[in-house]
């Protein structure tokens, strides 16, 4: 992938008959740049055509205004939450991670580190674990490796 983005570590390994896992994370600082978030879109869309048989893009993407569980938002069609949501529709990535994280103060709790793959049942057994103004998410990746 050629479109840079701060805040990524992005990486490859080969399976067994040919396939191979693209692995990603991302971090979005909440106050993150109008161009960096059009990268974030880009190198999604760039993992697509690369023909890897399983994907997985995780990471804490700080889009509090979207509604994961109904993969909706508020935001109107030039919004940044809009257009991340339309995307990886277009794409046809999952989103797994389902439970809301984050409640500090007076903030409503908010979906912010997510699981993104290109398989619906690829991940499994979702554990969102806080500690003391940290997330941490764990989960089982449901994949086989080469011999």
């Amino acid at each position: 992938m050629k479109t840079p983005y701060q805040e990524s570590i992005r990486m490859s390994t080969e399976l067994q008959d040919n396939n191979e896992l693209i692995i990603g994370y991302i971090y979005r600082s909440p106050s993150s740049e109008k161009a960096n978030n059009s990268n974030l879109r880009k190198i999604m869309e760039e993992a697509i055509p690369l023909n890897k048989s399983h994907i997985v893009i995780m990471g804490d993407f700080n889009y509090s205004q979207i509604d994961w569980r109904h993969g909706s938002t508020s935001g109107d069609t030039v919004s940044e939450e809009f257009q991340l949501v339309e995307k990886l529709r277009d794409i046809y990535l999952h989103q797994h991670a389902g439970n809301p994280i984050r409640d500090r103060g007076t903030n409503q709790p908010g979906l912010l580190d997510l699981i993104l793959t290109n398989e619906e049942g690829i991940v499994d057994n979702i554990d969102h674990l806080l500690s003391l103004g940290k997330s941490l998410v764990s989960f089982i990746f449901k994949c086989y490796v080469g011999r």
